[in-house]
């Protein structure tokens, strides 16, 4: 009878996890994750698409991703989280590993995309052929950089890691690496693979050192390099 009852208080206490992990990453990222899929799969797939943001879709993005990290910051306080758990602390010397793993993530992307190019991985492949323009001032810009870069890793890897840290890695960032994925398709199917490299060096980073700050600064670099490379067109990644 005990054993039974252990069984269950455990059965119990691993739904109580899922849902929360639903519940944190539907709120975090389920918006998005229905509109780049839409945009990626329930579009004409002919016709190659432009797509063009403005500032108030970033204005917009900056509000809501604003208002879910209120939701889900007093969430996880009412679960007893703590901002200790998020490995949040700074140090001036994170600013330097920020850049050098902003630079690892863009080399290495650059480097698969010219690897694919010399394949034609994706020349059969026409869903969601598309481009993206950037036409917004350099305020929205500079807000979506700093609020989305935090908004994102610190619910992809500051709480999803901690939430599964007693997994496997390879399962951790597996899963962190499908969540990026799907809200990354509508930017095409070519520029997916720089996605997973990105999620990969986060999450191998994060284990080994459990600071979030430094990525938290490589995935905003990495975001003000995108938007003046869609700008400039210096290079393809």
């Amino acid at each position: 009878m005990a054993i039974l009852k252990k069984n269950i208080q455990t059965f119990l206490i691993r739904i109580n996890i899922i849902l929360e992990v639903i519940f944190v990453l539907l709120l975090g990222f389920g918006l998005f994750i229905y509109s780049s899929t839409r945009t990626a799969f329930f579009t004409n797939s002919i016709v190659a698409k432009t797509q063009t943001y403005n500032s108030f879709d970033f204005i917009f993005i900056v509000i809501y991703d604003v208002i879910v990290l209120f939701i889900i910051a007093y969430f996880l306080r009412y679960r007893r989280w703590t901002l200790q758990d998020f490995n949040l602390d700074f140090r001036p010397i994170m600013l330097g590993i920020g850049f050098l793993l902003a630079f690892i993530r863009v080399s290495s992307g650059i480097l698969l995309n010219n690897l694919i190019d010399s394949l034609n991985l994706f020349d059969q492949i026409s869903i969601n052929d598309s481009s993206i323009s950037i036409q917004s001032n350099f305020f929205s810009i500079a807000l979506i950089v700093i609020v989305n870069s935090f908004f994102e890793e610190l619910l992809l890897i500051g709480y999803l890691f901690k939430r599964f840290e007693k997994l496997h890695l390879t399962l951790i960032i597996l899963i962190s690496s499908i969540i990026r994925l799907s809200y990354h398709t509508y930017q095409g199917w070519q520029n997916l693979p720089s996605i997973f490299i990105l999620a990969l060096i986060f999450g191998l980073y994060y284990t080994s050192q459990k600071k979030l700050w430094p990525i938290i600064i490589a995935h905003a670099i990495g975001n003000v390099f995108y938007f003046l490379n869609e700008n400039y067109n210096w290079i393809k990644v």
